[in-house]
């Protein structure tokens, strides 16, 4: 007798799932994307630090530094859009524009309706930082400094150093994550908007004024990346303290941000 053999069933690979911690990552980036769009929150923002970039551009150029005298009209009008005053101006309308990107959905409940769906609190912190990253970075960084870079030419009749107004506004970028992301990280404990957008403000106000006993105080907040960009493109050796001082605020920020919302009551 020959002696039948069920057949085998071979194990198939069975494919990577998502990871838990950023489900719904995708799907809830495009709908922050999409309010930024919609609810006029981009254009808003770009008409306001457009207007803002302008006047520093303006004012500028009216009253060039005094170092730029003789210098060629490239050099001046780069020197016009490297403002120090885009640190200033970028913590101001980025925490005015952001304050409320968790705090809001929190008061209004839309929070806790977006986790009831396959979303978690880890994707829903990245998709919002990253969203809102994204969104002030195009509408209140780069928009705006393509305008001051025009307005830079025709007031001086010389095209400003792309290559070094690129590479600032990239460090530039810096600071629209670190205060985003603290904003969530305050909103995921405040409702208040005006709590949240006085504490941002005094975490960069009060170390400016103990820098006059330390002064190495102010050149590790956040907002010190304005100045600090400006040095770095035109080729200058600025201080490792402030990008230092940068990575330790924003990992801090990335670190309390989870763990505050994984210990909210929603």
């Amino acid at each position: 007798m020959t002696a039948t053999t069920e057949p085998q069933t071979r194990l198939q690979p069975v494919p990577h799932a998502p990871s838990a911690r950023l489900m719904g990552f995708r799907a809830f980036f495009r709908k922050e994307v999409g309010q930024w769009l919609g609810s006029g929150r981009g254009p808003i923002v770009f008409g306001a630090t457009t207007l803002l970039a302008s006047l520093i551009a303006l004012a500028n150029s009216l009253e060039p530094p005094s170092e730029t005298a003789g210098a060629d009209a490239t050099m001046i009008a780069t020197q016009s859009v490297l403002g120090a005053e885009w640190g200033v101006l970028l913590v101001i309308v980025g925490v005015i524009a952001t304050m409320d990107i968790l705090a809001s959905e929190r008061e209004r409940g839309t929070l806790a309706w977006s986790l009831s769906k396959p979303l978690s609190r880890h994707a829903l912190l990245l998709a919002k930082w990253s969203a809102g990253t994204l969104m002030y970075a195009t509408f209140g960084l780069v928009l705006p400094v393509i305008v001051s870079v025009g307005l830079a030419t025709v007031l001086h009749g010389a095209v400003p150093d792309l290559g070094v107004v690129a590479t600032a506004t990239a460090v530039w970028v810096t600071i629209p994550i670190f205060y985003v992301g603290l904003a969530l990280a305050l909103g995921t404990r405040l409702s208040s908007q005006a709590a949240i957008a006085g504490i941002a403000f005094g975490l960069s106000a009060v170390p400016l004024f103990a820098s006059s006993l330390v002064p190495e105080v102010g050149a590790v907040i956040p907002s010190a990346m304005g100045a600090w960009a400006a040095e770095f493109a035109i080729g200058a050796d600025p201080s490792l303290l402030t990008p230092l001082g940068w990575l330790i605020f924003t990992g801090l920020v990335a670190i309390a941000a989870p763990f505050a919302l994984a210990r909210t009551d929603l």
